[in-house]
């Protein structure tokens, strides 16, 4: 997700891998695992625990998505003074 167009340069503000194992259960697909880490947040690389874990269980849809993306934005906050914002 780009948070902003940049004012300089073309260098990443933040970068992320995602990985989640879904498994058939009942005719639907459900997130038997997850992993969320983000590079460019912090110092060294972020994992978004609590994104990861409330994925867990949940069956694979857009509104599981939807939560898990509002999660993430309260687990890992982007200062507005960040280095390419538009602040």
């Amino acid at each position: 997700i780009k948070q902003a167009r940049r004012r300089e340069d073309d260098i990443s503000i933040v970068t992320a891998t995602l990985r989640v194992l879904l498994k058939p259960e009942n005719g639907a697909w459900t997130v038997a695992e997850a992993a969320l880490a983000y590079g460019g947040m912090a110092p060294t690389t972020v994992l978004a625990e609590k994104t990861a874990a409330a994925l867990v269980g949940k069956e694979w849809t857009e509104s599981t998505f939807d939560g898990a993306c509002a999660t993430l934005r309260d687990e890992l906050r982007v200062p507005a003074g960040a280095p390419g914002g538009q602040s």
